[in-house]
């Protein structure tokens, strides 16, 4: 690969992680105006009729996340770079230096963008342990909804910063091959690839059958559904990962 079109693809990359960071805060902040203005058609609060607090819901939600798709689908990654993620690279020395500045030009504001998003995530975590801590003594229900509210405003801005800098940190290393995007992880066995894709998707259909089975009332207990699929797959990560580089070994003897 020559430094011309290292260069193009960094362009590239730059221009879309700004969309899907905006895409990524827009279907944040969809899901939260949701849970919202839900909460605040309780009637132990009444700001609004359920009816009109649902369809408010809803209606902003929904165009939120429209939005979201909008951005996403408007920078597709495209074609002719999708590849460079799956395949082994060969950059000459140019298009290697011009990684390595652009990389060293930008390593300050990616490092900026993932602490300070990091810090919104835990600043929003301690805001819903307070809020859920004082919601019976100190300000009630209105007031817990309005600091949920304002966490999910503080996640999706964390969340924008994350996704902008690491998917700008990304084109590096997939020019780079490194960590994530090594010639070893470009070697994933397919078979847990596909796994991956039905285990998410499962896991997508189960929180929202649940979650409207019960009309969402349990919504404090439906939420331990993602950290309980994270961890499991994390578990069945490390096993599958465990047996394919044992059974790669063993092959490698008997040849």
């Amino acid at each position: 690969m020559d430094a011309a079109t290292a260069r193009e693809f960094m362009a590239h990359r730059r221009e879309r992680a700004g969309a899907i960071a905006i895409g990524t805060f827009l279907a944040t902040t969809g899901g939260g105006a949701l849970a919202t203005l839900t909460m605040l058609s309780d009637p132990d609060i009444g700001l609004f009729s359920e009816v009109l607090g649902t369809a408010l819901g809803f209606g902003i939600g929904l165009v939120l996340v429209a939005a979201a798709l909008f951005f996403f689908l408007d920078h597709p990654y495209g074609d002719e770079y999708e590849k460079f993620s799956e395949n082994p690279l060969a950059l000459d020395y140019d298009a290697k230096m011009a990684v390595l500045e652009e990389r060293y030009h930008y390593a300050r504001g990616i490092r900026l963008k993932t602490i300070f998003g990091i810090g919104l995530l835990l600043m929003a975590l301690f805001m819903i342990i307070l809020a859920s801590v004082g919601s019976d003594s100190l300000w009630g229900e209105l007031g817990f909804t309005i600091i949920f509210g304002a966490a999910v405003m503080t996640v999706a801005v964390g969340v924008w910063m994350i996704v902008h800098a690491q998917s700008v940190n990304n084109s590096y290393k997939i020019l780079l091959e490194k960590e994530d995007f090594s010639r070893e992880k470009k070697e994933k066995d397919p078979i847990f690839e596909a796994f991956s894709g039905v285990y998410w998707l499962s896991t997508v259909l189960l929180y929202l059958v649940l979650g409207f089975w019960n009309n969402w009332d349990n919504a404090d207990i439906t939420w331990a559904i993602w950290p309980t699929a994270g961890v499991l797959y994390a578990i069945i990560a490390v096993i599958w990962t465990s047996i394919t580089e044992s059974r790669g070994r063993q092959n490698f003897t008997q040849n």
